[in-house]
């Protein structure tokens, strides 16, 4: 997939009220923690994040999400679309770690499809 094919997909997922991760390089895992905070997050309602509004996000942070291990993810919390750039751990003790150091509110647990708080 391309960054624009990339783009088209996260925004379809967005509207129909999925949240998802994505990687360029690497399969989805199954297990281990997400942790964000790796760049800045676009931050919008629905009618504004479009594809070509992800598709500038996606093209600024080409070179990092070619990186081992970084995914884009994007939610919605409070009526807002989040995307952002996450990396992803195995261990629990790093993913809490390195989200206190980013000031991350939580981390994203991926077996449990929950949050942990920290």
């Amino acid at each position: 997939m391309n960054i624009q094919e990339a783009a088209e997909h996260i925004a379809n997922e967005i509207a129909m009220g999925r949240d998802g991760s994505y990687s360029f390089n690497y399969e989805e895992p199954k297990t281990g923690y997400f942790v964000g905070g790796r760049s800045w997050t676009l931050v919008g309602h629905h009618d504004v994040v479009d594809p070509y509004v992800i598709r500038d996000y996606l093209t600024s942070h080409r070179t990092l999400l070619s990186h081992e291990g970084v995914f884009v993810g994007w939610w919605t919390n409070d009526g807002k679309v989040y995307v952002d750039i996450s990396e992803h751990h195995y261990s629990r003790s790093q993913a809490v770690f390195v989200a206190e150091s980013r000031s991350e509110i939580a981390v994203w647990d991926i077996e449990n499809s929950n949050e942990i708080f920290v």
